[in-house]
């Protein structure tokens, strides 16, 4: 589930026992958004926006096994409940070291190369394609002895159990300093498939069309600006064309014509500069205005049209990175 601004993403499993507590606490602080149902999940986004994660972690009773990505810091938080009732593992996909059979003791840190995988059951981080996990000896003879593995270990190497009431917060560095390599790839596109329009060609013929690239998961997302898309049909006669939802989302838009492509690909995230390839909204009048100016100020469209091809060249364009792609493969295959 992703928190009402849209910053915060979670995966939740458990139960918190005071959370109409907390959501009157938000409401009477004037911090509660616009509820869009009843569960406790909801409540603990809410809460993380307004209180910081560790506030909320302390303010909560419950049960719990939480992941939480942060999208505006990039980092992910894992945190487990105070009796550790949910249990949390977290490792990667090739793992050593700690655990671990290594020799190690329980103060080496997680070790390992591939994806980092977490879970409530070590079944689903074996789930993953990339999983080639390695039993740990120790942990096995402890297990053979008292029937389970104690502390924080599991029975793979490079896999731990996050500890009862403690939470656990990584960056991309975290992860990185914790493998033997991992590569951070952006997802590309071949820029000589999109030629730059020129000349009388970039004049617009017909109503402007207003764009929404998401998935079903997300279209929720763009039912919150129906009363601004409404609104800038009427003012400008904007066309609206969703990209990724569910086709029976175009008749709860009313008197907008709507245009509904379906697409089987995954949510993309993409990075705007603020005023100089996009614009970043949060609240109707900030959508409102943003998507007013690129109505009717064509000069600003192709400025940040420009730049916006400008960043995809330089950084998310397949001749920029076929290169090194092409590096980390002949590396990952041993070939010259």
């Amino acid at each position: 589930m992703h928190s009402a601004c849209g910053r915060y993403v979670i995966a939740f499993n458990g139960e918190i026992y005071n959370h109409l507590e907390l959501r009157t606490r938000l409401e009477r602080a004037g911090q509660a958004p616009a509820w869009r149902g009843h569960s406790d999940t909801e409540t603990l986004l809410a809460a993380f926006v307004a209180w910081g994660i560790e506030a909320t972690l302390q303010a909560a009773v419950g049960m719990f096994a939480i992941a939480l990505w942060d999208r505006k810091a990039r980092t992910l938080t894992l945190a487990r409940d105070r009796f550790g009732e949910k249990p949390l593992y977290v490792g990667f996909a090739q793992g050593c070291g700690f655990a671990q059979g290594c020799g190690g003791g329980e103060d080496e840190p997680v070790m390992g190369c591939g994806p980092l995988l977490f879970g409530s059951e070590l079944k689903a981080l074996m789930a993953h394609p990339e999983w080639q996990g390695t039993l740990a000896t120790e942990a096995l003879e402890g297990y053979l002895r008292f029937g389970c593995v104690g502390g924080e270990a599991s029975i793979f190497q490079g896999v731990a159990k996050l500890p009862p009431g403690s939470m656990l917060t990584l960056s991309v560095a975290d992860v990185q300093a914790g493998a033997k390599r991992i590569e951070c790839v952006p997802t590309v596109v071949d820029a000589s498939r999109y030629q730059v329009a020129r000349g009388d060609e970039r004049k617009p013929s017909g109503s402007p069309v207003i764009g929404w690239i998401g998935s079903p998961s997300t279209q929720r997302y763009v039912l919150e600006l129906k009363p601004v898309l409404e609104a800038l049909h009427r003012e400008h006669g904007a066309r609206l064309v969703l990209v990724g939802a569910q086709p029976a989302l175009a008749s709860q838009f009313g008197e907008v014509p709507v245009e509904v492509v379906a697409s089987s690909v995954g949510v993309n995230i993409e990075i705007v500069e603020d005023c100089r390839c996009g614009a970043l909204a949060n609240g109707q009048a900030q959508w409102h205005q943003a998507l007013s100016v690129l109505l009717t100020d064509p000069a600003e469209r192709h400025a940040l049209g420009c730049r916006g091809r400008q960043a995809v060249e330089q950084h998310y364009s397949l001749q920029a990175q076929a290169p090194r792609l092409a590096s980390i493969l002949r590396s990952a295959t041993g070939s010259v």
